[in-house]
């Protein structure tokens, strides 16, 4: 599913950082996607792009997903529900989520930037170690 429905011209600029780092997490986390393989004797052929197709993207390294969901462990709850449901792709829209947790847009946005903030300090806190 596209993240369209980000506007970074919402998150403050010292928080764009965070957000694309959320965003990698995100593709990491996401409901298991599916990688397109040949079949072969050793199963690592893998077919040639077709012209017009993008690239798959390139996944974070598994240690580094590990540091950024050790810092979303030590975010709040009502923060990290609404950081799953933006920067982690599935099959629920993060606009149903929302409607689901029953959270006003306004209340929303202000979750999201708060908990990247929280999300943030705590990451680099953990860097720093």
């Amino acid at each position: 599913m596209k993240r369209d429905n980000i506007d970074l011209s919402v998150t403050p600029p010292d928080l764009r950082e965070a957000e694309a780092l959320l965003i990698r997490y995100g593709l990491w986390a996401q409901d298991r996607y599916k990688k397109r393989r040949c079949a072969s004797a050793e199963g690592q052929y893998r077919a040639p792009p077709t012209p017009g197709e993008e690239p798959m993207p390139v996944l974070m390294a598994d240690f580094a997903a590990m540091d950024v969901q050790r810092a979303l462990q030590v975010v709040p709850r009502q923060y990290s529900r609404v950081l799953a449901a933006v920067y982690i792709p599935r099959q629920e829209h993060p606009l149903a989520a929302r409607r689901r947790y029953r959270i006003k847009p306004q209340l929303w946005e202000q979750s999201r930037v708060e908990g990247l903030r929280i999300f943030w300090g705590h990451y680099l806190r953990r860097l720093t170690k």
